[in-house]
């Protein structure tokens, strides 16, 4: 009898060790699969957040076309915006390519079209800082002794002429970009919009920094 005893609880005890075994097997697995899952969540939540910012700075990132030869950025830094906006053909005339429009005799003036890598244009589409936007004719005017002015045309006949110098064309928020009303004692760099429904130009300050200068 005592020799059945001692093998039945050696059966039992032995029974015993071996479920502990299989659950301590048990709970290893689950562990690992669980931290599996969360390192293979982690990542995916970190690649989708990396990507969503990779996103989000190439939408932030505007469309910008200078209007004068970019490499002599730093030789227009040096120049006072009055200036430009007063003496015109002595200061950045010569890194600003222009497209001879006419010359207006009566008026001591010649007038202009920008150009982009030496295409004359003779429009841009401006917006009004919401969903309208404006196909117009855009024309550099400088008076002989240099003073410029901007005008603008609607194909409607809507028009405007403001004093203001583009430097660049920000296509993507749909605005011209420069030195604006220095002739008129009001001095700023400023973006450019267009409201098409009392026709007319309008200036916004804006961070010549954001633009190189």
């Amino acid at each position: 009898m005592k020799k059945i005893t001692a093998l039945v609880l050696m059966s039992a005890v032995m029974v015993s060790l071996c479920a502990c075994d299989s659950s301590t097997a048990e709970t290893e697995g689950s562990t690992a699969e669980t931290t599996a899952e969360v390192t293979e969540t982690e990542l995916t939540e970190a690649t989708e957040e990396s990507t969503a910012e990779e996103t989000t700075e190439a939408q932030a990132e505007d469309v910008i076309i200078p209007l004068f030869d970019y490499v002599y950025t730093n030789d227009i830094k040096q120049m006072p915006p009055e200036s430009v906006a007063s003496d015109f053909y002595n200061t950045i005339a010569p890194y600003m390519p222009l497209s001879t429009v006419t010359e207006v005799a009566d008026a001591n003036m010649t007038v202009y079209h920008f150009t982009i890598d030496g295409v004359p244009h003779a429009s841009f589409t401006l917006g009004d800082r919401g969903t309208a936007s404006t196909e117009l004719e855009v024309y550099l005017c400088v008076s002989n002794d240099g003073v410029s002015t901007t005008s603008f045309s609607t194909s409607t006949g809507g028009s405007d002429s403001i004093d203001f110098i583009p430097l660049f064309y920000n296509e993507t928020k749909g605005c011209l970009v420069g030195y604006s009303m220095y002739n008129l004692n009001n001095p700023g760099f400023r973006e450019v919009y267009w409201d098409s429904v009392i026709n007319i130009a309008i200036p916004v300050d804006a961070d010549p920094g954001e633009y190189g200068l």
